[in-house]
């Protein structure tokens, strides 16, 4: 049982380099092409809905708005943002020391596709 499992192990990774192999053939300016279509297709329809899809979340998934619920703008003064920001940051306003500042990228480099690499610190 346990070599049955083994070899089907195999056979995943198999058909998983297969596919990322096909999917690396397709070139870089296709999908960017069929993004900018259907964004243009769909820039000037009338919804209900606002959609962002930058999010952070564990599940991956777009967030959906009303988009009543921004009809109606009330601009206040946000009261008590420097001690806030206080007490995530510290002193926001002072740049760290440089080998103290951390970016968001955990990668150590980037190769594009024409054979350039950028190796990040």
């Amino acid at each position: 049982m346990k070599a049955i499992l083994l070899a089907a192990g195999k056979g995943t990774r198999i058909f998983s380099r297969w596919k990322y192999t096909i999917i690396s053939l397709i070139p870089r300016k296709f999908p960017i092409y069929i993004f900018k279509f259907f964004a243009k297709f769909y820039n000037n329809k009338q919804t209900d809905f606002l959609v962002y899809n930058n999010t952070e979340l564990e599940s991956k998934k777009p967030l959906v708005f009303r988009k009543e619920w921004y009809d109606k703008v009330i601009n206040m003064e946000f009261e008590g943002y420097e001690e806030i920001l206080n007490v995530t940051y510290g002193d926001y306003m002072v740049m760290p020391q440089k080998e103290q500042r951390q970016g968001h990228c955990y990668a150590s480099y980037v190769r594009f596709m024409d054979g350039l690499e950028l190796k990040l610190k």
